[in-house]
């Protein structure tokens, strides 16, 4: 399972790095690094994530202007996936 996840969090990485989002980017690639110390936490700030206000459900990525349609329906892929992945 472990390596599905990380799988998942890799590809979320590449698309909010190459889209302008080095916040959420380099969130994510702490949760990936954290899998490998302690699954159980890295797990825990994944579902995180997923809760509140201004979430990572949430987010829409732009790029000087409208919506990138193409990133955003993969990116909603990957956001399904690993939420079902880290339950």
């Amino acid at each position: 399972m472990k390596s599905k996840i990380k799988k998942v969090l890799s590809e979320i990485v590449k698309i909010l790095s190459d889209n302008d989002e080095g916040s959420w980017a380099t969130y994510f690639k702490r949760c990936e690094n954290k899998l490998d110390v302690d699954y159980q936490v890295g797990i825990y700030n994944i579902r995180q994530v997923y809760r509140g206000m201004e979430s990572f459900n949430d987010l829409i990525l732009h790029k000087h202007g409208p919506p990138l349609q193409k990133e955003n329906d993969r990116l909603d892929q990957l956001r399904h996936e690993l939420y079902e992945l880290s339950r």
